[in-house]
């Protein structure tokens, strides 16, 4: 396989390269940790919400951990990559209130204003254009909706990237110290990088780095 396409070192595409499975095997916990964590962040909102997109889904764990607390919550996650889609159609199952679709974040597959709640964990790195991504997401949130983005701070110190390992095992230590820590700079973004590009989306709010963990967030209005 060719590598992945860059854009100011950022790779660009689905992520491919890292299988659903082993995403299971080796990520999961960290990610799962992170997102029940998300759900309390996120509670004044999700109370109020009727549906939300996870944008770039991977293998569906979000939607099924908000299902699991909001049940009645209309969740959707998109994902382009043909393996995490069927990982994620795996792990769900047959439940009424997630669906999930083949797509990029560059074409979201829905109406303008459909959304509450757009989240994405860990994906826009990803997105081949983020301004284009960034537009799409802005165009499907409702007048008020929130739009919520997490992703991995290539600025950031080695000793955050340690932080969220400390309570795993040997051998998420040995991914932290020999492939995070080291990839880090090419994968990630920065808040920097961000806040320029949505200068021209009328989005209220701006993107952040955090001063504890490896991550740049942001919870920006429509």
């Amino acid at each position: 396989m060719p590598p992945a396409p860059t854009t100011n070192g950022i790779i660009k595409g689905p992520f491919t390269k890292i299988p659903a499975l082993f995403y299971n095997k080796v990520g999961v916990n960290v990610s799962k940790y992170f997102f029940y964590s998300l759900e309390i962040l996120l509670q004044d909102e999700l109370e109020k919400a009727k549906n939300l997109l996870d944008v770039g889904t991977g293998p569906g764990h979000f939607p099924l951990i908000i299902n699991q607390v909001y049940p009645e919550l209309k969740v959707f996650g998109i994902d382009p990559s043909d393996e995490m889609i069927r990982e994620a159609k795996r792990i769900i199952g047959k439940n009424p209130n997630i669906k999930i679709v083949k797509s990029s974040a560059l074409e979201i597959p829905f109406q303008d204003e459909t959304f509450d709640i757009v989240i994405s964990n860990f994906s826009i790195k990803h997105w081949e254009d983020i301004k284009k991504g960034l537009n799409e997401v802005y165009r499907v949130l409702k007048k008020g909706g929130k739009f919520f983005c997490f992703e991995i701070d290539k600025s950031t110190s080695y000793s955050n990237i340690d932080r969220i390992f400390e309570i795993s095992s040997l051998i998420y230590k040995f991914f932290a110290r020999y492939v995070i820590k080291y990839s880090v700079r090419y994968v990630g973004v920065s808040a920097h990088e961000l806040n320029k590009i949505i200068q021209n989306i009328p989005f209220r709010g701006n993107f952040k780095a955090s001063k504890f963990l490896p991550i740049v967030y942001a919870k920006l209005s429509k």
